[in-house]
């Protein structure tokens, strides 16, 4: 994955990483500038919940002192005024910035980084800054390895780190969610219940819900394996490489799958095709580099690519062909300019998906 590199130097020690546990429990007390990294985006989205919850006294107050941008509404000097002023019904502002680092230029992220600085940590009274990052987004390393990108941004934000969930953890979260949807389910069907649809904590509770309301319909309160099988989708992944795998291999029916998938989990369409354009953009690294000859940990030095994602490209570009990945990049580019241009909703990324 490749960045605009630190041509700024770091300015200050690496904060600490906080665990979301962690940010959950201090949110009330917190200030100051953090940023979201890891695999769990859905945990992501529960935290920022979590802390306009705790801040604010109702909607009314959040509707004033809650702002949120993304990267259609961001720029530097954006995140400047909304930063300035001081909050109005609350005792401070949450500010939630949704980006993915590698769609913006390296002076924007220089100026970011910048800003990042003067907003401090922990001792900022009056803001709540959150610079939220999802999973395909942004490569932080590892704990012992940290990237670069990561080191810049620890110098001046504080990382709250969060990790996919075991499966047995999530067993448990999914038998509180069949809870709070009114029905029960034993521990063996929530294991079920994981097995069949997979670990990604959007789609599983989109899943229970269908689930739950199944049993519900039937006029029954005890989920039972069969419901699964029922009322369920099998697993299936369906985030930025699986978009981008049915992209590149001309897969019509299963981009489709997909794309339902982010639309429903409200995804924003810029955001999709950010991470579909870097994910072909990796693909692209990772042909030139195999047809050069070059073995996988060679591949992961010279891209930065995680070792797990990395293995994901070079199952995928099999048999693939560099014109097929410049075909498929110049449409989502096009797609992409379109969004930018002139609409801002769905209908080129559908566009695209209809035009292989």
């Amino acid at each position: 994955m490749f960045y605009g590199g630190e041509s700024v130097a770091v300015k200050a020690e690496l904060r600490a990483a906080m665990t979301e546990a962690e940010f959950r429990k201090a949110v009330k007390n917190l200030g100051g500038a953090f940023f979201f990294f890891g695999d769990e985006d859905y945990l992501k989205q529960n935290a920022v919940a979590v802390a306009k919850k705790t801040l604010f006294s109702d909607e009314g107050a959040a509707s004033f002192d809650m702002i949120s941008i993304d990267r259609t509404a961001f720029s530097p000097d954006s995140l400047a005024a909304a930063l300035a002023p001081p909050p109005m019904l609350s005792e401070r502002k949450l500010i939630v910035v949704s980006l993915t680092l590698s769609d913006l230029r390296a002076a924007e992220q220089n100026e970011l980084f910048d800003l990042l600085e003067t907003v401090g940590t922990g001792d900022d009274e009056t803001n709540l800054l959150i610079i939220n990052m999802s999973a395909d987004g942004f490569d932080a390393g590892t704990p012992k390895r940290p990237s670069a990108i990561y080191k810049r941004l620890a110098a001046v934000a504080t990382p709250v780190r969060f990790d996919r969930i075991n499966p047995a953890r999530l067993a448990s979260w999914v038998a509180r969610h069949y809870t709070s949807r009114g029905v029960s389910a034993s521990d063996r069907v929530c294991e079920a219940t994981v097995r069949h649809c997979g670990t990604d904590m959007f789609r599983l509770a989109s899943e229970v819900d269908k689930i739950s309301y199944f049993v519900l319909a039937r006029g029954r309160k005890e989920v039972t394996a069969e419901d699964i099988a029922a009322a369920a989708s099998s697993s299936e992944e369906f985030d930025s490489f699986a978009f981008a795998n049915a992209i590149t291999a001309r897969q019509y029916e299963t981009a489709l799958r997909v794309l339902a998938v982010m639309k429903a989990e409200k995804i924003e369409p810029v955001r999709i095709m950010a991470d579909l354009i870097r994910v072909i953009c990796d693909m692209q690294a990772v042909f030139v580099c195999r047809k050069a000859g070059m073995m996988q940990n060679e591949i992961a030095s010279v891209t930065g690519i995680n070792p797990y994602v990395l293995g994901r490209y070079l199952t995928a570009i099999e048999g693939m062909t560099a014109e097929r990945l410049s075909t498929a990049l110049a449409a989502c580019r096009e797609a992409d300019a379109a969004l930018k241009g002139y609409a801002k909703d769905y209908i080129p990324i559908e566009r695209l998906v209809c035009s292989l």
